[in-house]
């Protein structure tokens, strides 16, 4: 995709690769993309994005050989993005909230950069870290639970905590 202010309502339908190429990728730094409402699965990653403003909900991020869902400076709400190779949810000072990470070989969800905000979240069962987030950031109502390596990795200080389970 190449180009601003695009919305893929994939209505409920799955989109299916080869363990090839990535799912739904931009081509650049494109700005205000919204996808939603479906499934990707069995690609190197399911979703690509880069740029701003990108809204990213609905979607069930499944099976893929790298990481479920890869996104700029986004709103991730009410997605899946389990048994993923790589990482499930990966991201840049976004608003996170309402997803489940399981089961990714690597991490639940990554939260870089700073002034993201991770609201009522699971991520149990990854290889490495459940959640990993660059500080100073918010957390609230999260859960992440039997990961490998540890189930919360903060990146420098700053970060605040309310009624989560780790």
């Amino acid at each position: 995709m190449d180009a601003d202010n695009v919305t893929i309502d994939l209505k409920g339908f799955t989109i299916t690769g080869s363990n090839t190429d990535t799912g739904i990728l931009t081509l650049g730094p494109q700005d205000n993309i919204v996808i939603r409402n479906g499934t990707i699965r069995d690609f190197d990653d399911g979703i690509g994005l880069g740029g701003d403003n990108c809204r990213i909900e609905w979607v069930i991020a499944s099976s893929n050989a790298f990481d479920g869902i890869d996104a700029g400076f986004c709103d991730l709400n009410n997605n899946i993005a389990n048994d993923n190779d790589g990482t499930g949810i990966k991201t840049v000072d976004s608003t996170i909230r309402n997803n489940i990470a399981n089961d990714n070989v690597t991490d639940g969800i990554e939260a870089l950069g700073t002034g993201n905000n991770i609201i009522y979240n699971t991520a149990n069962g990854n290889g490495h870290k459940g959640i990993v987030v660059v500080c100073p950031s918010n957390l609230v109502g999260n859960t992440a639970q039997s990961n490998g390596v540890a189930n919360l990795e903060l990146r420098g200080p700053g970060c605040k905590r309310y009624n989560n389970l780790f």
